[in-house]
């Protein structure tokens, strides 16, 4: 075998191993270390209706039935409820629904939300409103808050190259920036939905039963779906709009009991669960962070 390698390793010529030079690393995506505007969280209930027997096997009606399994009940939609919410906590929008057709239902109740509630936000441009404090910390500034580059001295206006970075949604100010940066950030105005195991569950509900021609139209124009799929049978995003579904799982590698648990054991405040207000006591809310028992609140 070494004989054999060494006559084949020859063919090939010799080489040189170079090194890294010697320079910093240095972090340049700094845009992406500002919060998103809006994120959403959502949930799909199903229920479990049975297959009549000559429904099972449409492929072998008239003659024998060949397949080594038979699927005898199906998983059919019944509900869902999402909350969208802003990057300082707060709940911008929501919504529950228990009946029928709920995957049209669910995108037509999302795209009125952004028409009526989200879009206005983006629309608005308030003027950056400054206090003494941080009027004083800008014209002392000579760090971008963004890049955390020297706001370089243009000689030749005598003045800095520095601009007040605000929030084009509420005005709130950031710090002083190069004009470069402050036009480079820009809210993003897809707001991406996760659903736990969306991939591996959700997804395929919203495949299977979602109808463009019952969405509403913007502008009389259709709404633009398209996804990137995994496989065949997984979908790894769907962006229906301005939204954009994706797997929470793939950030959380763990059950949803479980990273409940987790934010429990760290004291965590549920702020967003709170602000739906759904539990009337404090039994009530210790219910619904147990997944599984949120069927005795109504009872």
């Amino acid at each position: 075998t070494l004989a054999q390698h060494e006559e084949e390793c020859l063919k090939n010529n010799s080489k040189k191993y170079m090194f890294f030079p010697e320079e910093t690393i240095k972090f340049d995506k700094h845009l992406a270390q500002f919060p998103i505007p809006f994120v959403g969280f959502f949930d799909f209930e199903s229920t479990v209706q049975n297959i009549k027997p000559q429904e099972q096997c449409k492929l072998c009606q008239e003659i024998k039935c060949i397949h080594n399994t038979r699927t005898e009940s199906s998983q059919v939609p019944c509900g869902y409820s999402y909350v969208i919410v802003f990057r300082d906590g707060t709940v911008v929008a929501s919504n529950s629904y228990l009946g029928e057709d709920p995957v049209n239902h669910f995108i037509s109740s999302l795209i009125k939300d952004y028409e009526t509630k989200i879009k206005p936000k983006y629309q608005a441009y308030p003027t950056p409103f400054l206090t003494e404090e941080e009027e004083e910390e800008f014209q002392s500034s000579t760090t971008c808050h963004i890049c955390k580059e020297d706001l370089k001295d243009e000689s030749l206006f005598s003045m800095y190259d520095r601009v007040r970075d605000h929030c084009h949604l509420t005005g709130v100010y950031y710090g002083a920036a190069h004009q470069a940066c402050n036009l480079g950030r820009q809210d993003k105005k897809h707001i991406p939905m996760y659903c736990h195991n969306f991939s591996g569950y959700d997804s395929h509900l919203i495949m299977k039963y979602l109808n463009p021609a019952k969405l509403p139209k913007i502008n009389e124009k259709e709404i633009c779906i398209k996804g990137l799929p995994y496989n065949t049978e997984k979908v790894r995003t769907l962006e229906i709009g301005k939204f954009r579904l994706l797997d929470s799982l793939g950030f959380l590698q763990a059950s949803l009991s479980d990273l409940t648990r987790n934010l429990q054991d760290s004291n965590g405040k549920f702020k967003i669960l709170k602000q739906m207000k759904l539990a009337e006591s404090s039994r009530q809310e210790k219910l619904l962070l147990r997944k599984g028992d949120i069927i005795f609140l109504f009872i």
